[in-house]
């Protein structure tokens, strides 16, 4: 039997693809090769599947470079995978954020008709801390957390303590400026996002 000539590769072809000089036939045993996938991909499988012993696939193998070729499509396919994976990432986020618009300014709706007299603390507390956890995590690194701390607790805690020790008119006129605001930016978002579709 004739020494196989060593694969000469083309520098501008990647290196999965059929090579200048290399026949049809080598080209399909390589494809063979590669072709059976992360798990299964060995010479000796390679040498099953093509029915040839498996000194003279080891030998195939070497000279026209199968596990180097082999190596690079599956990294290239992984490239691929990675980009379309970042893509659906970037769309989630963007539903996510449109999600988020709606919900805010229904929420800014409703908060403007609660009655401060019956928001018990405890209410007004879930209902912040799962507004900024959201907002955080959409917007920001959740594990990013600056706040200013009193002799009572936290900032949060300091605050709707000051909350509670409110008259009822001022409660109220509190949650009104809270759910203006709310409102403000709900439907500074919406504008943001309408530019942006119509870009």
């Amino acid at each position: 039997m004739a020494a196989i000539k060593p694969l000469v590769m083309d520098p501008d072809r990647p290196a999965w693809e059929q090579q200048p000089g290399e026949r049809d036939e080598a080209w399909d045993q390589f494809r063979t090769y590669r072709d059976l996938g992360r798990a299964r991909r060995s010479l000796p499988e390679a040498a099953k599947a093509l029915g040839l012993s498996y000194g003279h696939t080891k030998t195939l193998a070497s000279a026209r470079r199968w596990v180097q070729r082999a190596t690079a499509y599956y990294r290239w396919l992984d490239e691929i995978a990675e980009a379309e994976w970042v893509e659906a990432r970037k769309k989630a986020m963007a539903d996510d954020a449109k999600l988020l618009r709606i919900v805010i300014g229904a929420a800014a709706q409703r908060l403007a008709t609660v009655d401060p007299a019956k928001l018990t603390v405890t209410e007004a507390t879930r209902l912040m801390d799962l507004g900024l956890r959201h907002r955080r995590a959409l917007f920001g690194n959740p594990t990013d957390v600056i706040a200013i701390t009193g002799p009572q607790g936290d900032a949060l805690t300091v605050q709707l303590q000051d909350f509670e020790q409110l008259p009822e008119e001022q409660r109220a006129v509190k949650l009104k400026e809270l759910a203006a605001s709310a409102a403000r930016r709900a439907h500074a978002l919406a504008e943001a996002d309408e530019e942006s579709d119509d870009a």
